[in-house]
Parts: C-alpha cells; sequence; structure tokens
C-alpha cells in the first residue's frame, strides 16, 4: 500500500486528498538539475533531472531514505514492462511499471534497493537506460561520476527533512 501511495505521489496524481505539488529547482551538479518536492506545504523529497525528452529521467532520494527512478513512459510492449541501467559493474536489469492517468503524463517507476543504487554510483560520462525496448542516453557533463547526483539529491533530502549525520 505505501509503495502504490508513493507511486501516484511520484506521478503528481492527486490522491484522494488532492494534494498540492510543488517542485522547485534548488540547483544543479553537471547536466542534472536538483529538485525539491513540496506537498501540501511540506517538504517531501529532491530529486535529480536529467531533462530530455517525455520530461527526462528522475532519481528522487525521499525523506524516508528511498531511492526511485521515474523514466519516460514508452509505447506498450508485450510482457513486463523493464527497465535495464547500463553500469562499469554490469547491467542492473529492473520489473517496472507505469504511474499516473492515461496519456502523456504517465512514466515508467521503479523502486532502487540500497545495492543498486550504490552499482550506479560508479557510472561515468553517460546515464544510460533502457525502457523496455527504448533507449535513453543523458550525458553526466563536468563530473567524474553519478556518485555527485546522488550525492546532492541526499545533501537536498536531508537538509530539508532536517536530518544530520
Amino acid at each position: 500500500m505505501a509503495l502504490l501511495t508513493l507511486a501516484f505521489a511520484f506521478a503528481g496524481v492527486a490522491g484522494p486528498a488532492s494534494a498540492q505539488r510543488q517542485d522547485s529547482q534548488v540547483g544543479s551538479v553537471g547536466a542534472a538539475q536538483i529538485w525539491r518536492v513540496t506537498e501540501n506545504g511540506r517538504f517531501d523529497r529532491c530529486y535529480a533531472l536529467f531533462p530530455g525528452p517525455g520530461g527526462g529521467t528522475r532519481i528522487f532520494f525521499t525523506k524516508d531514505r528511498q531511492y526511485v527512478l521515474t523514466a519516460p513512459n514508452v509505447p506498450p510492449q508485450r510482457g513486463l514492462l523493464t527497465i535495464a541501467i547500463d553500469t562499469p559493474r554490469g547491467i542492473i536489469g529492473l520489473d517496472a511499471r507505469r504511474v499516473g492517468p492515461n496519456g502523456s503524463e504517465q512514466r515508467v517507476l521503479v523502486a532502487l534497493n540500497g545495492n543498486q543504487a550504490t552499482q550506479m554510483l560508479d557510472i561515468r560520462s553517460n546515464f544510460t537506460l533502457t525502457v523496455d525496448t527504448t533507449r535513453f542516453r543523458y550525458p553526466l557533463g563536468n563530473i567524474p561520476s553519478m556518485a555527485r547526483v546522488f550525492e546532492s539529491v541526499e545533501n537536498c533530502t536531508n537538509t530539508n527533512s532536517g536530518f544530520r549525520r
């Protein structure tokens, strides 16, 4: 149930209480933009946006310490909806699902566990993922690795949720 609620929140879909969502850009690191999300006037999560077609790809870090990745919607295929993320340590293969209302606002969502997020830290130069058969490639820009992106998103969430190490 919590993951379903989380999926609707990430898709920007209003739940029964008709939540008011506001996204504010708070910085950037390399080619990624860092955004803060408030729901009903309260901080909820931060994300890194890699701009591109279909709304780009976003890596979220929630105040509950969860990583979530959303990618652009792709035409339906037969069978499972999957995301494959290229990393120097091999490909991360994940079962995904569509979230949001029918139509162009849908996104593809996967939750990342800690090991999967850690495997992504060594990505260099380009962040490449495949949603079903559609490949997306995002340059990292002037940063040495994806670790800087994860650090920026975590710092944003930690600062805005009052978490201190």
